[in-house]
């Protein structure tokens, strides 16, 4: 079967999909009226598919919280990832994704960020406030149909505000492809690299590009015999998250590569 992919036409339809490509998906493209469950309140308004969430009234444990899902299925054994884009554009004393409603629980909220010792480290928090960040946990600490959350806390001024751009759970494997990129550019350009799994080369690696700018699907290539990939077309005044499949041809396991997100293209060679 041959599947054939046409760009270059602007009025054409967005078919790409979170939610049915990861197993929890929120890009807040529109108002679900998320429940605050936070022992204090809050407000937050939506703009171009970023929440803000801003604190105005201290309480018990995590002070204001939005609910973003009543029950999502957590495995508990560290195949699942938790992933997040932020900005915390006041930072105050905990910023953090959680995993029930008892905003008191610390064993169930992991620490996005914040000057308080509370909740669970995250393999990858934020290490810096006012600058979009991907952080990342991977899900081996409780299992169970949990809610997933996303709050703030400042028993002080009660002032914390926090953006998020999404939040998603995906699968994750213990042992991940890695690869590498190139960028910087122009017009039409290049996003190319090596995936690798344990220092080797990888062979037949799906290598996907899609445009962080309009969530548009900008093409796949397959690592050759040296592991290596090159996606060609690509706008140079664009940023891409690139994402590495891989399915060993002799065991079956499947395997999926830390995203790596805000590359930018090369210009091509003539």
């Amino acid at each position: 079967m041959d599947i054939y992919i046409y760009f270059g036409n602007s009025s054409a339809s967005n078919y790409s999909n979170g939610e049915n490509t990861f197993q929890f998906f929120e890009d807040f493209d529109s108002d679900k009226s998320w429940q605050n469950i936070g022992g204090g309140n809050g407000s937050y308004t939506l703009d171009n598919s970023i929440i803000t969430m801003t604190e105005t009234q201290a309480g018990t444990g995590l002070d204001y919280t939005l609910k973003l899902v009543d029950s999502f299925s957590v495995n508990g054994d560290g195949s699942q990832m938790v992933m997040a884009r932020v900005k915390i554009t006041v930072a105050k004393e905990v910023h953090a994704i959680g995993f029930t409603t008892d905003v008191n629980n610390k064993n169930y909220h992991y620490k996005l960020y914040g000057s308080q010792a509370w909740g669970l480290s995250m393999e990858q928090p934020l290490t810096s406030d006012n600058e979009w960040q991907v952080a990342y946990a991977i899900l081996n600490d409780f299992s169970g149909d949990r809610p997933i959350t996303i709050g703030e806390d400042d028993d002080s001024s009660h002032s914390a505000e926090q953006q998020f751009d999404w939040v998603f759970v995906r699968k994750y494997t213990d042992i991940e492809p890695a690869f590498s990129s190139v960028g910087t550019i122009e017009i039409e350009g290049t996003i190319s690299g090596q995936v690798t799994l344990n220092g080797n080369p990888i062979q037949g690696a799906k290598v996907r590009a899609i445009c962080q700018d309009d969530n548009s699907y900008a093409g796949d290539t397959t690592t050759d015999v040296n592991g290596n990939y090159e996606i060609t077309g690509l706008d140079k005044t664009k940023k891409y998250h690139i994402i590495v499949e891989y399915t060993d041809p002799d065991t079956g396991q499947k395997y999926n590569a830390e995203s790596k997100w805000d590359i930018t293209p090369v210009e091509e060679s003539s």
